[in-house]
């Protein structure tokens, strides 16, 4: 045999062999997108702010090298009528080397992913001139981890009433074999909005980025973590402007034998009206020991009811669910603490902090709407309130700066009143006048039969009764 018939009966073989593998990688590659699908709408079912939220494989046609697929995204908004369709067709280049791609790196496939044209979208192709406005680059790798870039389309648009200038974004994902564990990060330059009707204003977004994680199961056992910062939000408007530097929204999650812990913090670091500084801002929020699986019972229904809050509008089976799920959140004795909700300047600080412990209450047959049987569900809570003069006279000054009619010495007489009327509460114990400003410490004990400790002075609810009845004489 001459060696040139050799090669090209290796060649052959070789071309053969791949041509099979392909195949093979192919099968594969539709049963890998088919358990994904199925793992997302186990999720998406999870999100029960929508009536309908899933994923369906219209189309698959596979291929040697390649295949080329149709998914449709429906969802319906709870108490809605219509549903919403986003039509994704997918092609995708299989391995062992995805050659169809234009890839020369063994995977098990790569895919590209475009948004088609429908009513749902009409308006957004129109936009990028015809242009698919988002499309999706996937590498499925042989331990089925999926790495995902999402690339947004960015378009500059006039009509007759605004302009829009959006900068585009990127989305970036991984998602690993088994769809329990995804992290992710985006990045948006800018977006603004530039209205020209009789009363102009402008909107302008710039640098929108954050990441996030998800690791578990949820509602059973979960970890999620995430961050978003926009640093810098301005409306200008004819006779004034706002703007807020150093928006910022961090927050973390973790469910531990269906045992659900969270907290999360939004931040502005500057807020600004018509240039002049009134500050930054703080909010806090933190859950502790809520029953995962009653969180997602009483949210269903909440979602449910939605559109008409009227707990008659639930069956007596539903409501007796209900009930059962509210007790078995309350018997693991949740709590929630607010906390801080701060407004500071240079000037000073006010800052409200509120603490709530729940409890069950001890019967089962409490009617839902009958708000006297649930008193004993508050085990205790917390109120903490500190006020500063100076930093409100800081804020209220740097308003009247802005406007031309603000009326700057009534605003300061009715807060000169406010102060008054809390240095007659102090009298009563009900405040403390400080150096700053004020403040007040109010702790409620239902565990104890229903006792009030206001500023270290217990005080009875009948006493309490009594001032409030004083203070409207």
């Amino acid at each position: 045999m001459k060696k040139s018939t050799g090669v090209l009966t290796l060649v052959v073989a070789l071309a053969a062999a791949y041509t099979g593998a392909s195949w093979y990688v192919g099968t594969k590659t539709e049963n890998a997108i088919r358990a994904q699908i199925n793992t997302a709408n186990e999720y998406l079912r999870a999100q029960t702010q929508f009536e309908q939220l899933k994923i369906e494989l219209a189309s698959y046609n596979r291929s040697i090298f390649s295949a080329t697929a149709s998914y449709v995204l429906s969802l319906r908004a709870q108490g809605e009528q219509e549903t919403y369709e986003f039509i994704l067709n997918d092609t995708i280049a299989h391995g062992p080397i995805p050659f169809a791609a234009g890839s020369y790196v063994p995977a098990m496939a790569v895919s590209h992913l475009e948004l088609q044209k429908n009513a749902t979208v009409e308006d957004w192709f129109e936009f990028t001139d015809g242009k698919t406005p988002v499309y999706a680059d996937t590498t499925i790798s042989w331990s089925g981890k999926a790495d995902s870039t999402v690339e947004f389309l960015g378009f500059k648009k006039a009509q007759e009433e605004f302009t829009m200038d959006f900068s585009g974004g990127q989305f970036i994902t991984e998602l690993d074999s088994s769809a329990k564990s995804y992290t992710g990060k985006f990045n948006f330059d800018h977006f603004i909005l530039d209205s020209i009707e009789d009363e102009p204003f402008q909107m302008t977004l710039n640098k929108l980025y954050g990441d996030f994680s998800y690791t578990g199961q949820l509602y059973v056992d979960d970890k999620q973590l995430g961050k978003v910062v926009l640093e810098k939000a301005e409306i200008n408007a004819e006779k004034a402007n706002l703007s807020l530097h150093g928006l910022e929204v961090t927050g973390n999650s973790a469910t531990i034998n269906e045992m659900l812990s969270g907290q999360a913090r939004y931040a502005v670091k500057s807020i600004k009206v018509s240039d002049q500084d009134i500050g930054n801002l703080e909010i806090g929020v933190a859950l502790s020991n809520w029953y995962a699986p009653a969180v997602k019972n009483i949210t269903d229904v909440l979602n449910q009811l939605s559109a008409d809050p009227d707990l008659d509008n639930l069956s007596e089976a539903e409501r007796q669910q209900l009930l059962n799920d509210l007790h078995a959140l309350l018997e693991r004795k949740p709590s929630i603490t607010i906390a801080p909700v701060l407004w500071a300047n240079s000037a000073g600080k006010t800052d409200f902090g509120l603490e709530v412990k729940l409890q069950a209450p001890s019967t089962k047959q409490a009617d839902l709407v009958d708000v006297m049987a649930w008193n004993e569900a508050l085990e205790e809570a917390q109120l903490t309130v500190q006020i500063s003069r100076p930093m409100l006279e800081q804020v209220i000054n740097a308003m009247a700066q802005t406007d031309e009619e603000f009326d700057l010495p009534a605003v300061m007489e009715a807060l000169d009143q406010v102060f008054e009327a809390a240095s007659g509460l102090e009298a009563m114990g009900l405040v403390k006048m400080t150096d700053d400003g004020m403040e007040s410490r109010i702790i409620y004990r239902g565990a104890e039969g229903g006792t009030l400790n206001i500023n270290g002075v217990p005080v009875p609810m009948s006493d309490l009764l009594m001032m409030g009845m004083g203070l409207l004489m």
